[in-house]
């Protein structure tokens, strides 16, 4: 399977299906205060481990 016009064959039926990934959740109840705290620790850090600064920009503006 693949294209819309494509027909099953006899080894299609051990293809892996995708699951949604659950949604992140704190261990804990956290406030919308301490939330933007986490992420403005992540934003700092983000880039000594090889996250790209523009991403986070554009992430902190979706706010």
């Amino acid at each position: 399977m693949g294209c819309s016009g494509s027909k099953r064959t006899r080894g299609d039926d051990n293809v892996k299906k995708i699951r949604k990934p659950k949604p992140w959740k704190h261990s804990e109840l956290i406030t919308r205060t301490q939330l933007m705290q986490m992420r403005d620790e992540f934003g700092d850090t983000a880039p000594h481990y090889g996250g790209r600064t523009e991403i986070d920009c554009s992430m902190q503006c979706l706010d």
